[in-house]
């Protein structure tokens, strides 16, 4: 089991990835999912400054991702009994929506989240997951081609100036804040 990163917001990401699910159909691709994950948390920091459920990032061979919720959806993560309340891993690469899928049991989601979800769903729904994950690779320049077998960290700062803020570091600095923050009110 991987440690739980102080300040990732679990459950939404998981009401995310139900929604997601139910979208598709009832199953998605688990490469799909991660990808539309990623591109929730972007658009999002893209939209508002600031992402939905502040995941780290990493460029990998299929691209970038959020590495906590590829955790949950590897069933690698201290979250997995909260994570079963949402979505089900039906294989190595397929994932099935649990049964808290209506509207009322996404009580993480806030309406400029719904908005942001169903904003990806409306760009990268319709595609294939190989094809979202190209488009990741020549769309998100904060991804760096990794060498074959590893990963490359993305730091918030990297995103921010990928997405043309003046002030990249300034902004990645109150990524860190919060999490210092999430941190002191784990430890009371």
């Amino acid at each position: 089991m991987k440690t739980q990163l102080v300040g990732f917001r679990s459950e939404k990401a998981a009401q995310f990835s139900a929604l997601f699910v139910q979208r598709e159909g009832g199953r998605i691709d688990k490469l799909k999912l991660v990808k539309l994950l990623y591109l929730a948390e972007r658009e999002s920091t893209a939209e508002r400054g600031r992402p939905i459920f502040y995941d780290e990032f990493y460029s990998l061979d299929h691209g970038p991702i959020g590495t906590h919720a590829l955790d949950a959806l590897n069933k690698d993560s201290r979250d997995n009994a909260l994570w079963a309340n949402y979505i089900t891993v039906q294989s190595r690469k397929d994932i099935a929506a649990a049964t808290k899928t209506k509207p009322q049991e996404m009580d993480q989601i806030s309406k400029s989240d719904f908005a942001i979800l169903e904003n990806v769903w409306k760009k990268f729904g319709w595609m294939t997951a190989s094809q979202v994950r190209n488009w990741t690779h020549l769309n998100c320049p904060e991804y760096v081609e990794p060498p074959k077998g590893s990963n490359l960290p993305i730091t918030y700062e990297a995103l921010y100036k990928a997405l043309k803020y003046d002030e990249a570091a300034q902004m990645a600095y109150h990524i860190s804040e919060y999490r210092s923050a999430e941190a002191a009110v784990a430890a009371e």
